[in-house]
């Protein structure tokens, strides 16, 4: 394996794009703050899968990368793996617009959102507590998205190096 070259294909399984959970599609019809809770711990689990997958998918991209631009031509995977690079970012760049939007404001649900969120009592109390800990596993994701894109950002400056040295 040492020897063998790395292919568009070996690329292409590396850089598979991720697909963020569409938080839309998580909080698709509740009624109550108790269906509120299930939704919120499915989206949790979803998320929290999805930022542990492409997290390693990113890091062995790397690694993998690296390891095989040091052990051939540098330039010549530089040049083969610049538009999978420009892929990810571009994937990356989708996840980070569909995490900028807090939950709330997804039109499909502002009117039931409101309706909870300004209901008094302890579903009222129960509700907001939800959607707190649902906006920060959102803002938590957007982190780890941005933390991503630096680290492939940093990559694709190398990797333009190494093809401008041919």
């Amino acid at each position: 394996m040492a020897n063998q070259a790395l292919t568009r294909e070996d690329l292409q399984t590396l850089f598979a794009a991720p697909v963020v959970p569409d938080a839309a599609n998580v909080f698709e019809a509740f009624t109550d703050a108790d269906d509120l809770k299930r939704l919120v711990d499915r989206y949790e689990r979803g998320m929290t899968m999805w930022r542990n997958d492409t997290r390693l998918k990113i890091e062995k991209a790397i690694a993998s990368l690296k390891e095989k631009a040091a052990e051939h031509a540098a330039s010549t995977y530089s040049q083969a793996a610049l538009p999978l690079v420009n892929d990810m970012l571009h994937t990356l760049e989708r996840a980070t617009a569909s995490l900028t939007t807090p939950l709330e404001s997804e039109p499909e649900h502002q009117a039931t959102f409101r309706r909870l969120r300004f209901g008094s009592g302890a579903k009222g109390k129960f509700f907001r507590r939800n959607l707190d800990r649902a906006e920060e596993i959102r803002v938590l994701n957007y982190d780890a998205v941005l933390n991503w894109r630096s680290q492939l950002l940093g990559l694709k400056r190398d990797l333009m190096r190494d093809a401008a040295d041919v």
